[in-house]
């Protein structure tokens, strides 16, 4: 996917589910050894339009994938040709359906909702947080103290509506058949500076020590002790997808918007430094949770 790039640009972002539609779409193409004059010819479109399909800049219709397809697929078996079609006419009809998140635009930039795309298809999520609870952890107090602390000026029922955002994230993450994977790393800033009262901070520890015990959930903790490390650049997350078709996704954010990183060499320096810090810097989870227990008792 070195030619496609959808988790950039202005506007609504693709979901994955499109995305992975219009790579398929793309590799069938070249493995079937059609040009891109000859796929447009097909659709009855220009050779543009066929390439930006394929890098997920245009929905793709329905009727598009019945007419490709017995083209992409004349040299393969009977039974290759059934099942890729009836996978790929699944994926078409669920790729162009908007997000759940679609009706909290108003509450959210354009810029998270692939960001909420990759947490829905992710079978793993680790991250990097040197100031704040990440916000699929966080409490609906320190969310809403977190959000006010941005945007102090934003109209209450926005704020709402962004803390409901977080929540919904959440709910849906626990809700999947198997949930996702999240190792996460905290910095020891996290707690030294709080986020809204002590009250918030107080409830946002417990919320962290109830979650420690769930099997699919690691958080560890770079203490202060441990110095400088390498991933003292900024926060991210990084996402690896249940999707074998689309390589890992690395999001970073800063105050204005955030980017999104799938090129392989940028992606695999995020990932090792991660995996630096979790075994060379962060203390064990039982190191965590002692810790957790400990600064609980601070915010009294």
């Amino acid at each position: 996917m070195a030619d496609a790039r959808p988790w950039t640009g202005s506007g609504i972002a693709p979901t994955v589910r499109r995305v992975v539609l219009s790579h398929q779409l793309g590799q069938l193409r070249k493995e079937a050894g059609v040009s891109l004059e000859e796929a447009a010819a097909l659709i009855h479109t220009t050779p543009l339009t066929v390439r930006r399909i394929e890098r997920a800049e245009f929905a793709v219709r329905l009727v598009y994938v019945q007419q490709l397809l017995p083209h992409y697929l004349h040299d393969r078996t009977a039974e290759e040709r059934e099942r890729i079609t009836a996978d790929l006419l699944e994926l078409a009809g669920d790729a162009n359906q908007p997000g759940w998140w679609a009706e909290y635009r108003d509450a959210m930039p354009t810029w998270l909702s692939p960001l909420l795309s990759l947490e829905d298809e992710a079978s793993l999520v680790r991250s990097y947080n040197p100031h704040f609870v990440p916000g699929i952890l966080q409490t609906p107090a320190y969310a809403r103290a977190q959000l006010l602390m941005g945007s102090p000026d934003a109209p209450a029922e926005q704020i709402e509506r962004a803390v409901q955002v977080r929540l919904l994230r959440q709910e849906r993450l626990e809700r999947q058949e198997t949930p996702v994977r999240l190792w996460l790393l905290l910095e020891q800033n996290v707690f030294a500076r709080p986020v809204g009262d002590a009250g918030v901070m107080r409830d946002q520890v417990d919320r962290l020590l109830e979650l420690w015990d769930r099997e699919h959930i690691t958080l560890q903790l770079l203490p202060f002790s441990s110095g400088g490390h390498p991933g003292a650049y900024g926060a991210y997350s990084l996402y690896r997808l249940r999707t074998q078709v689309l390589p890992d996704v690395v999001y970073v954010e800063n105050l204005t918007r955030g980017s999104y990183l799938d090129d392989p060499d940028e992606v695999a320096t995020y990932l090792e430094a991660l995996d630096r810090m979790a075994g060379g810097y962060a203390v064990s989870r039982t190191a965590t949770r002692n810790f957790l227990e400990h600064v609980r008792k601070e915010y009294v």
